[in-house]
C-alpha cells in the first residue's frame, strides 16, 4: 500500500470517531442550516400545437345482455357531440327500439334482442351524420339463465 493512502486512514478514523459517541451510536441530529437561495427561471418550453380530443365511445352500462330479452343500456362517450340525429347499432339480432340523447356523451338506448341472436361480443357503433365511433366487443351477449 502506498504512503499517500495510508495517511488518510488516521483522518477518517477521526472522523468517523466525531460523529459517533464514545457507545459507538450515532448522536443526535443538530439543528437545520440556512435556506439556500431562489433558483433562476427554467427554460420556455417549445411552442405547443392545437390538439383535438378524439371522440370515442368509452363504454357500455351494462356490458352485458341475454338473448331473447329486452335490455335498457347507456351508452356512455368521451369527447363526444351526439345529438338525436345519432343512431347506435349493436350487430345482426340487436334491435334498437328508441334511442335518447341524454347529453352529447351519453345515449341510453331500449334493446330487444333475438333468441337466436349469436352469442358473444357485441362491437357498438354510434353514427351521426358522415361521422362514427367504436367500441369493440362493447357489448357480451349471452345464453339466459333458465
Amino acid at each position: 500500500m502506498n504512503n499517500a493512502r495510508l495517511a488518510i486512514i488516521p483522518a477518517l478514523l477521526l472522523s468517523m470517531s466525531a460523529c459517533t459517541g464514545s457507545d459507538g451510536q450515532a448522536g443526535a441530529a443538530g439543528p437545520p442550516g440556512p435556506q439556500g437561495e431562489k433558483g433562476g427561471a427554467g427554460a420556455q418550453g417549445a411552442k405547443g400545437e392545437n390538439l383535438t380530443a378524439t371522440p370515442n365511445v368509452a363504454t357500455i352500462l351494462p356490458s352485458a345482455a341475454f338473448t331473447g330479452r329486452k335490455q335498457t343500456v347507456t351508452i356512455l362517450g368521451s369527447n363526444t357531440a351526439w345529438t338525436s340525429a345519432s343512431v347506435a347499432s349493436f350487430g345482426v339480432g340487436i334491435k334498437v327500439d328508441s334511442a335518447k340523447v341524454v347529453s352529447p356523451t351519453a345515449i341510453v338506448a331500449n334493446l330487444t334482442i333475438d333468441p337466436t341472436a349469436a352469442v358473444g361480443d357485441r362491437d357498438v357503433t354510434i353514427t351521426t351524420g358522415a361521422t362514427s365511433q367504436l367500441l369493440t366487443k362493447g357489448l357480451s351477449l349471452k345464453l339466459p339463465v333458465e
